[in-house]
């Protein structure tokens, strides 16, 4: 995707400076510009997520910060000098999150990126 963008976007730049040179920098259209500026801000934002995703599968599938005292497995927080304690928390989370990682060990990258964006939407 990321290399679509550029091309289009190095394809306008061309155009404009062809404009520039023929016709004078008085004569650039403004809105090839935009264009240019909506290309960049496009492929910038593919860049940053190809690197957020790279940095997520070599966390091992696991994103997000999980405080210290929080179990994972059985979804509940416990502490131990009172506080939380087992059972608190939403019953069966630990299932459902273990459920979900057995469907994203076995997804492809582009299906593994679909279900993160849905899990994000969420």
């Amino acid at each position: 995707m990321v290399d679509v963008i550029k091309s289009l976007k190095d394809e306008i730049l061309s155009k404009i400076q062809e404009t520039a040179r023929e016709k004078g920098v008085d004569r650039i259209d403004g809105q090839m510009v935009d264009m240019v500026k909506d290309l960049a801000e496009a492929e910038k934002s593919c860049w940053e997520a190809e690197y957020y995703r790279t940095v997520t599968e070599q966390m091992g599938g696991k994103s997000g910060y999980m405080p210290m005292g929080y179990d994972m497995q059985n979804g509940y927080q416990y502490r131990t000098t009172g506080g939380y304690r087992r059972g608190y928390g939403m019953s069966g989370y630990g299932d459902a999150v273990e459920g979900v990682r057995n469907i994203l060990s076995t997804a492809t990258p582009e299906e593994r990126e679909r279900i993160k964006q849905e899990m994000r939407s969420m």
